[in-house]
């Protein structure tokens, strides 16, 4: 498994615009608007429109492009 690093939002808030390949757009300011608080974990599927979080047991995910 992949070694996971932890980013901070400022560091890349100005160069990260992930894309989806059916269309749209969305920044990292838009993905943490979307997220519950308290969240771990974040995991983002472009091919599937869908943005997945992890806090602690809990999992959901919400359309990224909604």
């Amino acid at each position: 498994m992949a070694d996971r690093k932890t980013v901070k939002k400022e560091q890349y808030a100005n160069e990260i615009i992930i894309q989806s390949p059916m269309g749209g757009e969305i920044t990292p300011e838009q993905v943490i608007a979307k997220l519950p608080a308290g969240v771990d974990c974040v995991f983002i599927r472009v091919d599937q429109n869908k943005l997945w979080w992890i806090r602690g047991d809990e999992t959901g995910h919400v359309d990224i492009w909604e």
